[in-house]
């Protein structure tokens, strides 16, 4: 949410994460969030061993992006 209302193009942002979906689903069933791996498990649709590998990564894929904006787009010493 925070990105649309920064960039305020919200097309843009729609169809970044539409790209994203379309590539990463043969990968990682298109979930960047661990609500949505909690979700998909408890509908059956992945097994219980890859809910934990998925939520450690997607947090620590948040904690870089992060890191990265505040380092170099930023410009904010971390």
């Amino acid at each position: 949410m925070f990105v649309v209302l920064a960039t305020e193009n919200w097309i843009a942002i729609g169809a970044a994460v539409a790209i994203c979906i379309l590539l990463a689903s043969p990968i990682s069933v298109a979930a960047f969030n661990p609500a949505v791996v909690i979700s998909l498990y408890a509908a059956g649709k992945i097994p219980k061993s890859d809910v934990l590998p998925y939520v450690i990564v997607e947090i620590l894929g948040a904690l870089a992006a992060f890191y990265v904006y505040k380092k170099y787009v930023n410009n904010v010493q971390v």
